[in-house]
């Protein structure tokens, strides 16, 4: 079931994730744009409605009563809003990656659990990877040739810009992950696009990103030595050593010209006062904080047109702002039991390689990490089912290798 692939030109799965590429490169086009994106969710919808010989209970146990109840807390906070009559009713765009779309991203894994395959998910990390450098070569002049002297509402268009290719470069960190298991042309563009992600985070002074792109790397780093035999790993640990002190040196000789916008935002505070008007629209809300406000729920916040905002960058309140705290902990008692499978019951260092994946997104809960409509989160729930399967756990390395 986790590793058979047919032998025909696309499986349901793949069909979707087709469609995910679309959407995303609809994403980000001038024009025509919103037709793609329509175009990708067809083709999801068509291969989720039509295609149900694929489809398959993804647990079994008492994980698959938390996952029913996961699913309905998910419906709940879709239909909230149609009984207060307020659905959509703040002008939200139904394209946009972080709303009803998000709550969708697992339908992409389990309706298609047959023909689920990870070298499948190789495949097309590694064309996000080839896209997302080619998306940064053609805005190379707006990202890296321009003054960096902004205000904010300049920063964030800035910003925007930036993120088109990074977004797609980053999808690559999980082939860095799993570098031991994938083809070695796959293992180098994951590599180059890391440092170049990596590079690309710190010029733009995105402080997210590269905590981001730091922990996937230090995560990597773990793997790369614990992998090895007893006789390699002071040679890879000096090869490590080198590595971070080349680092340090760039950084330090570029710190006041290429990094001079990074050092000059380190101690800004972007966020704690978004956070206070999130607290103050919910303080004595218990209800509010437990079941949440619903798909398009809304906090107070006076600098937003209609003085109330329907996003917050924090991923962890986010999820309290939508389906409540009830919601949060559905979604983190996935990762963190995967989490625990992947790296304590288990044989093989792929599985560990997708606990470390899980482990990262949930720290990236507080600086960012927004579920989201997006290749990333469908690796997560893909993780989540593998690390969550005995039979994959219990493979060794070898056994792996022969099913990729």
């Amino acid at each position: 079931m986790l590793y058979k692939k047919q032998n025909i030109i696309f499986t349901n799965f793949e069909w979707m994730l087709v469609g995910l590429l679309i959407y995303s490169i609809g994403v980000i086009l001038p024009k025509f744009g919103r037709p793609t994106c329509y175009l990708g969710l067809i083709i999801i919808l068509y291969n989720f409605i039509f295609q149900r010989g694929s489809h398959e209970k993804p647990f079994t146990g008492f994980i698959q009563g938390i996952f029913v109840f996961y699913l309905i807390w998910t419906v709940y906070v879709f239909i909230r809003p149609l009984f207060s009559g307020e659905f959509l009713a703040n002008n939200d765009d139904p394209l946009d990656r972080y709303l009803w779309l998000s709550y969708l991203t697992p339908l992409i894994v389990f309706s298609g659990m047959k023909n689920l395959s990870l070298k499948s998910v190789f495949n097309f990390c590694y064309i996000y990877g080839i896209l997302g450098i080619v998306l940064l070569i053609l805005n190379y002049q707006s990202i890296f040739a321009v003054q960096q002297v902004f205000n904010s509402d300049e920063y964030q268009d800035y910003i925007r810009i930036a993120g088109i290719p990074t977004d797609f470069i980053y999808a690559t960190s999980f082939l860095v992950l799993c570098y031991s298991f994938i083809k070695v042309k796959y293992r180098a563009l994951a590599f180059f696009a890391m440092v170049i992600g990596m590079t690309t985070v710190a010029f733009t002074a995105r402080r997210t990103g590269i905590f981001m792109y730091i922990l996937i790397f230090v995560f990597f780093l773990y793997l790369y030595l614990f992998s090895s035999e007893k006789g390699h790993k002071k040679r890879k640990l000096i090869f490590v050593i080198l590595i971070l002190f080349i680092g340090i040196v760039i950084f330090s000789v570029y710190e006041n010209s290429t990094f001079s916008l990074l050092l000059s935002r380190l101690e800004e505070d972007s966020r704690s006062g978004v956070e206070q008007y999130f607290f103050s629209s919910f303080n004595g809300n218990i209800s509010d904080w437990m079941f949440g406000r619903g798909i398009n729920g809304t906090y107070y916040y006076p600098f937003y047109d209609t003085n109330n905002r329907n996003i917050i960058e924090t991923g962890y309140l986010y999820i309290i702002l939508k389906g409540g705290i009830i919601h949060l902990a559905l979604f983190v008692y996935f990762l963190l039991s995967s989490t625990f499978l992947g790296l304590f019951r288990t044989n093989n260092m792929l599985t560990k390689a997708m606990a470390f994946y899980l482990f990262a997104h949930v720290l990236f809960l507080y600086p960012f990490g927004l579920p989201a409509f997006t290749l990333e989160y469908v690796i997560v729930w893909i993780c989540v089912i593998y690390c969550q399967s005995k039979t994959w756990r219990m493979k060794t390395n070898e056994e792996i290798f022969k099913c990729l």
